[in-house]
């Protein structure tokens, strides 16, 4: 402040660099000019102090944020100027870059006229101001002026110079330019490049890359590359090195889950730029096919195993000109289309009828996308692969020694969620210490102008964090560290980890070394179970090494304790404390605790090759060394079946789904947000289009006042429920008319576009649900199947208040909380029987007959419908659960009917406590859990902990 005080007395210009979104209260008096006139001369307070203020005095502030979001305060008091580099702009810049190492002949040529003309026009404007002076302070006859009539004479010269140097000029430029525009297919590549890698940062704070480090790259790819003397030939052996040399620059500082989404934004940016791709076609392929109302929509005539969400693709499907017809094949070829859907790689079988040569690969991708999710993710290797290279979809491995050449002694190395010597630094969990990062800033700022010691390195490490400072991240080289992927990557990890004293250490050989084996297996099923997101964990937890070498020394400690091995100890040692102390979900607790009664146990001890999965690949080895044991281990698959963590095959086509669905809305967040819509259509057409149906179909409020009015002459548990759920859909149904008015009005430009009107608008162009349409109940459905969801929610408890009498059948699923609902069920039976409330607990029945069957209410407690079972399937002649079909991810249940029970007893053997969530998210969000209930169900065949592992559970709702 002493130093902005200083400079406005003096009027003196200050420029305050690196600001980040918010600003520094104390600078509001110079930004709104809070000025003071006192005897004639503007006085500011600054602080406790009052300086004098000249109108002369300028302020400026810069910021290396990429795209800042300043509030309309900081916009009115200020003139935003945005230096941000365009395409185009880039282009010519490489461009110049190229031509420079690759002509500098031509570079020169083009430069040296325009310097000639620059120097010929700077002394016409000094000549000019002299004869204006001259003619300002001569005094009688102007042709006696013997130096004016000279000065002019000069003048007339130097005009007629630069005329013709401007024509040679203009000549010799077209030349150079027609030979320079051999050179622009590289920069307009490396232009091309150089925006995905910056729409990185959209995706992950770390990924921020400076266009000085990219230059250099590009500079070194124009010297590396393969050198030829036909230009064409050149220009494609740069493009091809310069493209993979930005892969793999890049590749290092990306998690493993964002390498393949690079390659397929760089792959289509590519093809984009050389109009190879249909884009109508690509952002169908991103967005799919969105049907609010499905009235007029054509009949699904392969109903028995295609859903509706992939019929409401292929209706869309329809609408693009190049699949014209395809509705028409599905009706005439069904059995075709079903061998081809349930093909194990449907994006290389051959596709029905005439639709296998009429289709390119794109075009067969969107048939993938729209049919089979699960196989997106392979369709764009293939598409990667036959667009640029296999070699685009094989990341390097990180090579320290190569990170360490490429580095310099004022480039930063950051290892981005990573776990000294000499003249090297290493500043750990940088994250942890956001305070001080200014400061680190300015010492990396030291760095580029001081010259610090060769050999000096500055190390980071640290979690993503937005706050993390830009500069550093694009100064800096960035490697992500994480754990290796498949059971037996880990294990041989963890097995490197374990020494040969070590291995010998404990005196029960015997136990010990087949334990640690369970004890490896054990963490590398806990980490690789992530995989199955939802059937994995309910929450992914952060098991880390150190759980591992405590559970390790645990286990020799206590075998060489006891004589007896301390199964329980252990077991509530290792699962309970060292790893359960991750672990917050009850239910996931319960997984854990499976696990570990599977692995330690006597037959882990008394059987030989005892199985630790059903799998036969996986089970204890014969005892022998240390390095028998890592023998064992590097023999083990590369690739784990599902079954080796008690998983169904289907558990991989789910999570193959949900890493589709993050990989398109990925991609979505990196689309331009100007674009035009299909058809040419605009951005703005299309959201008005899509609100104004929606607002059709968003039903009127439910009549609260008369229904309160016909229930207060029964004030029960559930018609206070029935009047809280009104309130509250009403309220919805108020706050979407509301939000959609205010849009329409916005977007027509009659009120201002707030954050919350263009957060609406971006969630309704890409298809999903406004936050602030979410706070009634959670959901993770699209906003077409969320939309048509509510009006079924709202018809339910329309019905109920017009009849003033509860549903034969209860939609539980349709409540905002089905907690209350069910508490209320508890509180009638309670009050009917005379019993306490807290006495009572659930008794639950599948019924065996149809809905249709089902005449009225139960005597006691009631009948709920619309659930669904998720990582099983039920058998209704049996009433038991069974494995799930093929591709079959979730099972709608039969009628359940929940009774209210006096003192019930434990859960009974051959029983399974399937927990009932009310979305897909298990976790729970936006301040509320999921979890609903436990429901008991049979667990048939198999084990009640074969289902644990299977991630079974009743789902209230779905996320399609």
């Amino acid at each position: 402040m002493r130093t902005l005080e200083s400079a406005i007395q003096f009027c003196l210009p200050v420029v305050l660099q690196n600001v980040q979104e918010k600003l520094d209260p104390s600078l509001d008096p110079v930004l709104n000019k809070s000025l003071m006139k006192i005897s004639g001369a503007y006085m500011i307070k600054l602080g406790d102090k009052e300086i004098e203020y000249y109108p002369e005095f300028r302020f400026y502030i810069t910021t290396k944020l990429s795209n800042p979001h300043y509030t309309p305060e900081i916009s009115t008091k200020s003139t935003i100027v945005n230096f941000a580099i365009k395409e185009q702009g880039l282009e010519a810049q490489l461009l110049g870059i190229v031509v420079r190492k690759e002509r500098p002949d031509l570079e020169e040529q083009k430069d040296s006229p325009v310097r000639s003309i620059a120097a010929r026009k700077k002394k016409l404007v000094e000549l000019e101001d002299e004869i204006l002076r001259l003619l300002n302070e001569t005094k009688g006859s102007l042709l006696d002026d013997e130096q004016l009539v000279n000065t002019l004479q000069t003048s007339k010269i130097t005009s007629q110079e630069v005329t013709e140097q401007l024509q040679i000029s203009e000549t010799t430029e077209v030349k150079i330019d027609a030979a320079r525009e051999g050179y622009r297919p590289s920069a307009q590549r490396a232009s091309i490049l150089f925006f995905v890698l910056n729409d990185m940062g959209r995706i992950d704070p770390m990924y921020q890359f400076s266009l000085d480090a990219y230059i250099e790259l590009f500079i070194m790819s124009i010297e590396k590359s393969r050198r030829s003397s036909k230009l064409e030939e050149r220009i494609q052996n740069l493009n091809e090195y310069h493209t993979y040399a930005v892969y793999r620059y890049t590749c290092r500082g990306l998690f493993e889950r964002h390498k393949l989404l690079f390659s397929f934004q760089m792959c289509a940016k590519i093809l984009e730029a050389a109009s190879k791709i249909n884009m109508d076609e690509y952002n169908f392929f991103l967005r799919g096919g969105v049907v609010l109302d499905r009235e007029n929509q054509m009949d699904n005539p392969c109903s028995g195993w295609l859903g509706d969400v992939a019929w409401d693709n292929i209706t869309e499907l329809e609408k693009l000109t190049n699949f014209h017809g395809i509705i028409t094949s599905f009706e005439q070829y069904p059995r075709d289309w079903n061998i081809w859907y349930t093909a194990a790689q449907p994006e290389t079988a051959p596709l029905p009828g005439e639709w296998d040569n009429a289709c390119n690969e794109l075009q067969r991708m969107l048939l993938v996308r729209s049919l089979r999710p699960d196989r997106v993710s392979f369709c764009a290797t293939s598409f990667i692969i036959n667009n640029l290279g296999s070699k685009f979809t094989e990341p390097p491995v990180l090579d320290m020694q190569q990170v360490v050449e490429d580095s310099t002694t004022r480039t930063p190395l950051i290892f981005v969620l990573s776990p000294g010597v000499g003249n090297w630094v290493f500043l750990a969990n940088c994250h942890l210490s956001l305070s001080w990062m200014p400061q680190l800033d300015k010492l990396v700022e030291q760095l580029q102008v001081e010259d610090p010691h060769p050999e000096f390195r500055l190390w980071l490490s640290s979690s993503p964090h937005p706050d993390f400072p830009i500069s550093i991240l694009q100064t800096g080289i960035k490697m992500t560290t994480e754990p290796p992927k498949g059971l037996k990557a880990n294990m041989k990890r963890l097995y490197n980890l374990i020494t040969e004293p070590q291995f010998q250490r404990c005196t029960k050989q015997d136990k010990y070394r087949k334990l640690l084996f369970s004890l490896c297996f054990f963490h590398s099923v806990l980490l690789e179970r992530r995989k199955f997101l939802m059937l994995g964990w309910n929450i992914a937890y952060e098991f880390n090494d150190s759980d591992f070498e405590v559970s390790e020394s645990i286990l020799s400690i206590y075998l060489d304790e006891y004589e007896e091995t301390p199964w329980e100890a252990l077991k509530y040692l290792i699962a309970g404390i060292s790893y359960g102390g991750h672990v917050t979900d009850d239910w996931d607790r319960r997984l854990l605790m499976t696990y570990v009664s599977d692995l330690f146990q006597d037959q882990v001890l008394s059987v030989p090759f005892y199985k630790v999965s059903s799998v036969p690949t996986y089970y204890v080895p014969k005892d022998g060394p240390l390095s028998s044991y890592k023998e064992y281990v590097s023999m083990l698959p590369n690739v784990d079946p599902p079954e080796a963590f008690g998983q169904h095959p289907n558990a991989d086509i789910q999570s193959q789904i949900q890493e589709t669905r993050m990989l398109f809305n990925t991609l979505l967040s990196l689309q331009p947000q100007i674009s035009a819509a299909s058809g040419g259509e605009s951005r703005e057409d299309k959201v008005l289009d899509l609100a104004a149906n929606i607002f059709k179909q968003i039903p009127e409020n439910i009549d609260y006042d008369n229904t309160a009015k016909i229930l207060s002459v029964d004030p029960s548990p559930l018609n206070v429920v029935l009047l809280q759920e009104i309130q509250r859909y009403n309220a919805l149904m108020e706050e979407i008319r509301r939000s959609l008015t205010d849009l329409e009005k916005g977007i027509q430009g009659l009120v201002v576009m707030t954050v919350e009107l263009e957060n609406i608008f971006q969630c309704i162009f890409d298809g999903n649900v406004p936050p602030s349409w979410l706070r009634a109940y959670p959901s993770l459905k699209p906003l077409a199947a969320w939309t048509r969801d509510l009006v079924q929610r709202v018809e339910q408890f329309e019905k109920w208040a017009l009849t003033a009498h509860p549903p034969t059948i209860f939609w539980m699923s349709g409540f905002t909380f089905p907690t209350g609902f069910l508490t209320a069920v508890l509180q009638t039976s309670a009050r009917m029987n005379s019993v306490s409330v807290d006495s009572l607990s659930w008794e639950f029945s599948v019924m065996t007959v149809d809905d249709s069957n089902i005449t009225g209410p139960p005597k006691d407690g009631v009948y709920i419908k619309g659930l669904f079972l998720q990582g099983a399937c039920w058998e209704k002649k049996n009433s038991i659960l069974v494995e799930a079909n093929p591709m079959q991810l979730v099972c709608l249940m039969p009628t359940i009917h929940f009774k209210p029970v006096e003192n019930k007893k434990k859960v009974a053997k051959g029983m399974y406590m399937a927990p009932c969530y009310y979305y897909p998210n298990r976790a729970g969000g936006m301040g509320r859990p999921s979890f609903v209930v436990a429901v008991e169900l049979k667990a048939g065949e198999k084990s009640p902990d074969h289902w644990v592992k299977r991630g079974t559970a009743l789902l209230m709702s779905l996320d399609y």
